[in-house]
């Protein structure tokens, strides 16, 4: 059995997809905590260029992006850190 307390420690190399719907923690530049789900959004920019990005509701922009399935990363602008739970809902 899983501990739902547990955190994903290969987010950054996971299907930005199989992300959504878990549970993170975040904290912004401005030391404001974010405890939400991930939403996941897919975005064919044009014929070469996807973008997939996952957003908490409610909170306007991305928290990670991925370009092209090349790896999660968090968006430094407005994140320090974040910590994503197997937790699903």
């Amino acid at each position: 059995m899983t501990s739902v307390h547990e955190s994903l420690t290969d987010w950054e190399t996971l299907p930005a997809k199989e992300l959504d719907g878990h549970r993170a923690i975040a904290v912004t530049v401005n030391d404001t905590t974010i405890d939400g789900r991930l939403i996941y959004h897919d975005q064919q920019a044009d014929a070469d260029v996807r973008v997939e990005s996952l957003t908490f509701d409610g909170f306007n922009g991305p928290v990670i992006f991925s370009i092209n399935e090349t790896g999660n990363i968090l968006v430094r602008d407005t994140f320090k850190a974040i910590n994503i739970l197997k937790e699903t809902k």
